[in-house]
């Protein structure tokens, strides 16, 4: 049998994605200016204002990212507006279609969650005609889109809104689950206003912080900010409803636009709650010329599990393990560390003596706080901000005192 099996993944047929995705009217090729001059002869002047208008609404933080899809009505103009993130798309189409190559066997069922248009599924679909691939959106006018393309046969699609609803009737179950950006995170901001919440949200922690603890200000309790549980209360009910669709054992690959290590904490310790295994060794991170996602891959879990040490994702997102972050401060006179890695290395530092605490106010309401202080051999200068920024320097006890901490 495992001759056969072998054989079988040997088949698959090599579609070229970027050509995939031009044949869906994608223009991954295409200059930002070049795709909304397209639009805009697409939309016709009256559509394209209230488009720009609802994109200013987004990037302002006062209207979720799904704003903006209420203004397409073509396929042309719903993959025109998704060339805006076409390369963050290729990269992410082909690493979660690479972590669950081996498990697209003959008879095999996949879903794209979160499939738009369908660019994701119909190119698995049209490589592996022996495995059942479903798309589901929660946008009706994008399903219908999909639906209108020509399409392998292996391939078909279905409305689901998994944030906020039960699987549809007949979707029944699958051994592959993967979702490219299928979140759609609501702006930082809107996961802290109480009226917006009761539409975006679908649970409440029952935790109320005051507003300069959104994100940790303290290096050892990430899992304490406020920032930490609004993002994983969001993401949660994501990720019950795909287990509730897997088969025993199915392994779901999923890529989220994330901006740091503790969202990426609330993503992780959400999933493994309502029972999937995270798999650390799998798992990877995609990227572009500006930008960095992680590929989670997760399995479903027989049970739901208790929260793991959070030095454990800490070192995977870091791309380093405590050991190699202690070596680098013994063997060196100067260490600069940022996000996951900072917060591993100024938890090595033991007895440490704090000089100087300051909090900084800026004008966007943002705060930041540098502890200044000493380790043993090592001085230490730790930044904390609420938007997520964290950053470590180690140096010798002298250049502290010669600054005149």
């Amino acid at each position: 049998m495992k001759t056969q099996r072998v054989a079988r993944l040997a088949e698959p047929k090599k579609i070229d994605l970027d050509a995939h995705l031009k044949r869906l009217h994608f223009k991954p090729r295409y200059s930002q200016w070049q795709i909304e001059d397209r639009l805009r002869q697409l939309m016709g002047p009256k559509r394209y204002k209230n488009y720009l208008d609802t994109s200013d609404e987004v990037h302002a933080g006062r209207l979720p990212i799904s704003a903006t899809y209420a203004n397409v009505t073509t396929l042309k103009e719903a993959n025109m507006l998704m060339s805006h993130q076409a390369g963050a798309m290729i990269v992410a189409f082909t690493a979660v279609a690479d972590a669950v190559e081996k498990r697209l066997v003959s008879g095999a069922r996949a879903v794209d969650l979160g499939c738009w248009t369908g660019a994701l599924a119909s190119w698995i679909g049209s490589q592996h005609p022996d495995v059942s691939v479903v798309g589901v959106d929660s946008l009706v006018a994008v399903i219908c889109m999909a639906q209108g393309i020509a399409l392998p046969r292996n391939v078909t699609f279905a409305v689901w809104d998994y944030a906020r609803e039960l699987a549809p009737d007949g979707l029944g179950k699958f051994d592959v689950l993967v979702s490219t950006f299928g979140i759609d995170f609501p702006p930082f901001e809107l996961l802290f206003d109480t009226e917006v919440r009761e539409h975006v949200l679908v649970s409440t922690s029952g935790i109320d912080f005051p507003t300069e603890e959104r994100r940790s200000l303290d290096m050892n309790a990430l899992r304490q900010a406020l920032g930490y549980h609004r993002f994983r209360e969001y993401v949660q009910p994501c990720f019950s409803k795909w287990r509730e669709v897997a088969q025993p054992g199915a392994t779901l690959a999923t890529v989220l636009r994330l901006s740091g290590v503790e969202f990426g904490l609330a993503a992780i310790d959400g999933a493994t709650e309502v029972g999937w295994s995270w798999l650390p060794h799998s798992s990877c991170f995609v990227r572009t010329a500006d930008e960095t996602f992680p590929c989670l891959v997760f399995e479903k879990s027989s049970r739901r599990h208790g929260l793991m040490a959070d030095k454990i994702p800490l070192s995977w997102w870091a791309g380093m393990d405590v050991t190699t972050i202690a070596q680098q401060i013994r063997d060196n006179a100067h260490v600069s560390l940022s996000d996951a890695a900072a917060v591993l290395a100024y938890r090595l530092l033991r007895q440490r003596r704090v000089q100087r605490d300051e909090y900084e106010t800026y004008s966007d309401g943002h705060i930041m706080r540098t502890e200044t202080g000493i380790a043993g051999k090592h001085a230490y200068i730790a930044t904390q901000a609420t938007t997520g920024y964290s950053e470590l320097k180690v140096m010798p006890v002298r250049d502290l005192e010669s600054a005149g901490v």
